[in-house]
C-alpha cells in the first residue's frame, strides 16, 4: 500500500488538489485538506488523480463532500482519473456528477473529457 500524499496548488483561479497514492482508510489528510480548500471558495477546484491508483468508498464520499462543501457558487474538475480509479468512479455513477477532464491543463481551460461519462 502506497501512503497517501495531498498537495495543495494554486493556478490562475482555481485551487488544484494533487492526491498521489492510495485512498483507502488513513484520509485524515484529504479530509482536513479539502476543507482548507473549500472554506476559501474557490471559484473553481481541481481535483488531480492522475497519480492515484486506488480509491476507496471513504475516499469517494470525500470527493462528494467536497462538492456539497463548494455549495453552487464553484465548479470541480476531476483531472487525469484513469485505471481502477476511474472505473470505482463510473460504478459510483459519478459521472455526471463531476467534469472530467484529461489532465490539471485541461481541467483549468475547462476542456471536459466525454469519455468518461460514456465508458461503463
Amino acid at each position: 500500500m502506497q501512503p497517501l500524499q495531498v498537495e495543495i496548488e494554486k493556478r490562475g483561479s482555481a485551487l488544484v488538489v494533487h492526491l498521489l497514492g492510495e485512498m483507502s482508510l488513513q484520509m485524515e489528510d484529504v479530509d482536513v485538506a479539502f476543507r482548507q480548500v473549500a472554506s476559501q471558495k474557490p471559484s473553481i477546484v481541481i481535483v488531480d488523480l492522475s497519480k492515484l491508483n486506488y480509491i476507496s468508498s471513504l475516499g469517494i464520499g470525500l470527493l462528494l463532500a467536497l462538492r456539497k462543501d463548494m455549495g453552487t457558487g464553484g465548479t470541480m474538475r476531476i483531472a487525469g482519473a484513469q485505471g481502477m480509479v476511474i472505473d470505482a468512479l463510473r460504478r459510483a455513477r459519478l459521472t455526471d456528477m463531476f467534469e472530467f477532464c484529461d489532465s490539471v491543463d485541461d481541467a483549468v481551460t475547462g476542456k471536459k473529457v466525454a469519455a468518461a461519462a460514456k465508458k461503463s
